[in-house]
């Protein structure tokens, strides 16, 4: 694959549980056990922290000096979007030459008319009203500052930490946002920082082509309503389609003793013993949701170190895994987190190189390598594996060659994957 576009976002906001650990500029992490590394935090807002003093400096020329006043005069918490909203405000007031979000799709009406968007759209215009009296411009049309909003709304994307692999913020990307979505384009886009890198199969850049707007390891339900919720379409792309490859994403496990199988759907049986399911598919479908959910607002509802953390991931494992087949997405998203989580403790756990497989070979089978979220999966296998003294190089190898078709050689993660590799054994 090629890398046909790099973009930086017209704004960008960290969520709140990463302002502390990661540059509220360049999204790069900040390690405070480094000794060459320096935290910088504003001292009038709190809400903000940079790398360096180039980037606090840029980021309060650009749009800081203006948010931060916002943010110290709102009472209430502002969400992630509420906060980007605000950022893109500002940056489209203060900078006339910037790029023209109006051609991009605002879904106005369907915003309008849809009564939990209403309340939002409400909510963040009295902030701005109440907060930002004295820096928006009152000849500013409330209709055009709500269909800016708006364009925020479906046109934002989650930006990803590609060696945490989950989303640590939100930016908008007007030249990103542009594309329409298909859960199966064979194009995607990969995070270095806060640059969105859009990656193809075809040399040149072309304006048509799609990209997934949501993570492919959601069963089919999930990603057809969180488009839904913003574009107000249903899609019906080839994936979605695909009745055998999702029923597969939420398989229960066999039931019978000493039998590793697991059945698909309503009607299934075991794929192994044959014996018919003893779960209803109506409970594993339930399961696999609430287990995504819980672990989507893992990082929001609780604060837990790195042992706390790996601790509560292995209870959910053992109640999950009683109902939950080993190739169901959420558990392959629990062993994905379960692997960060092992290959950042201090002590090696008993089972590293257990934890560090589990799954893979199921996000291949799924989704095939060079698949951003496979890569991201086999680095994670990597950063463990790197932990012990001794293991096979297969892992990493296959690491490698998916790295370079999703993120491309120059990307970091590309780089740990090939010194891992290249290390004497």
């Amino acid at each position: 694959m090629y890398t046909v576009a790099r973009e930086k976002p017209l704004a960008a906001v960290l969520s709140p549980e990463f302002q502390d650990t990661y540059c509220a500029t360049c999204f790069s992490e900040i390690d405070p056990s480094h000794l060459d590394s320096e935290i910088l935090t504003c001292d009038d807002c709190t809400q903000v922290s940079y790398c360096s003093l180039k980037c606090q400096r840029k980021d309060w020329k650009t749009v800081h000096q203006l948010e931060c006043e916002i943010l110290r005069r709102t009472a209430q918490n502002m969400t992630v979007t509420m906060r980007l909203c605000v950022r893109v405000l500002l940056n489209i007031i203060g900078n006339s030459n910037g790029p023209d979000i109006d051609a991009l799709e605002t879904n106005y009406k369907e915003f309008r008319s849809s009564p939990k968007h209403n309340q939002f759209l409400s909510d963040i215009l009295t902030i701005i009203k109440a907060s930002g009296h004295n820096i928006f411009p009152k000849s500013m049309d409330n209709n055009k500052m709500i269909a800016i909003i708006c364009s925020v709304l479906c046109n934002s994307f989650g930006i990803i930490a590609e060696k945490r692999v989950e989303p640590i913020g939100s930016g908008m990307y007007v030249g990103l946002a542009t594309h329409n979505h298909s859960c199966a384009s064979t194009c995607h886009v990969v995070f270095d920082g806060n640059q969105a890198v859009l990656r193809s199969r075809d040399r040149q850049y072309c304006k048509n082509t799609t990209i997934s707007y949501v993570s492919r390891m959601l069963p089919t339900f999930e990603r057809q309503k969180s488009i839904r919720n913003v574009h107000f379409i249903t899609c019906r792309c080839e994936m979605c389609l695909n009745e055998d490859l999702d029923l597969t994403g939420l398989a229960s496990k066999c039931q019978t003793s000493k039998c590793q199988g697991f059945v698909k759907g309503a009607n299934g049986s075991c794929t192994t013993c044959g014996k018919p399911a003893v779960i209803p598919f109506e409970q594993s479908t339930q399961s696999t949701s609430k287990l995504l959910d819980t672990l989507e607002n893992l990082h929001k509802s609780q604060q837990l170190d790195t042992v706390q953390e790996y601790r509560h991931l292995q209870n959910l494992q053992e109640e999950y895994g009683r109902i939950l087949a080993d190739c169901n997405v959420a558990i392959l998203q629990l062993d994905e987190q379960l692997a960060y989580c092992a290959s950042e403790m201090k002590n090696v756990p008993e089972d590293m190189e257990l934890i560090a497989i589990r799954g893979v070979q199921h996000f291949i089978s799924r989704l095939g390598i060079g698949a951003p979220e496979v890569t991201r999966r086999l680095y994670i296998a990597c950063k463990c594996l790197s932990r012990l003294q001794k293991y096979s190089m297969d892992i990493p190898k296959l690491a490698v060659q998916s790295s370079l078709e999703s993120h491309g050689e120059d990307h970091p993660i590309s780089k740990f994957l090939a010194d891992l590799v290249d290390e004497p054994e």
